[in-house]
């Protein structure tokens, strides 16, 4: 279930900074996107792509929540199984997803990543190939 493969939202945008702040905040990422929140909390998955178009489109000091889409965003509950997240990542186009509480789907709870969901069926780099830069056997 995914309670087992997220950990904590360390990553999120604010929908009120400018996009350019928002290009900034994700510079060292390894992520492709982000949780994007307000007042009321997770309200959109802002993706790297969406970052990208909009300074090419010169937009850089409008902000966030204008490249945001309203309404429904992609995410899961703690109980939701992994294959779930995963066909959830698959429709839309994001390899992490937001974990939100089942009383109010504002209210961020933690992420969940392709990564995360590979690493508990044991697939994927090891951390000791990661750290030395070595492929994984």
């Amino acid at each position: 279930q995914v309670y087992q493969a997220m950990h904590a939202a360390t990553e999120v945008l604010d929908a009120r900074a400018t996009i350019q702040e928002a290009l900034e905040k994700v510079a060292a990422s390894k992520l492709h996107g982000w949780p994007a929140v307000d007042d009321r909390g997770v309200i959109a998955m802002v993706s790297l792509g969406q970052l990208q178009k909009a300074l090419t489109e010169g937009m850089t000091e409008k902000p966030l929540s204008e490249i945001l889409k309203a309404g429904e965003f992609p995410h899961v509950h703690t109980d939701h199984s992994l294959n779930m997240a995963l066909d959830r990542m698959g429709s839309s186009q994001l390899d992490l997803l937001p974990v939100v509480n089942r009383a109010n789907v504002h209210k961020l709870e933690g992420i969940v990543t392709l990564q995360d969901v590979l690493k508990l069926y044991g697939v994927g780099p090891r951390e000791a190939d990661v750290a030395s830069g070595e492929p994984a056997v």
